[in-house]
């Protein structure tokens, strides 16, 4: 699983940066890979969960007190 987790998190930068079609082929095949694996869906949509947070985390806007 800890292949699946490392895998996923660069397949969704890419796709969030413009990498269309190739990046959604990529995260097709790691889906895949996980469920020939014996990890079920459940910890797939967890996976995708966390790492969603972490690029929220990450690429949300910065806000100042001073810009209200």
């Amino acid at each position: 699983m800890t292949e699946i987790a490392a895998a996923y998190p660069k397949s969704l930068q890419n796709y969030l940066g413009g990498a269309g079609e190739s990046a959604l082929q990529q995260a097709y095949e790691i889906g895949r890979s996980a469920l020939n694996a014996g990890i079920g869906l459940v910890a797939i949509a967890d996976i995708h969960m966390l790492v969603c947070g972490r690029c929220w985390r990450t690429t949300r806007p910065t806000t100042s007190a001073s810009a209200s």
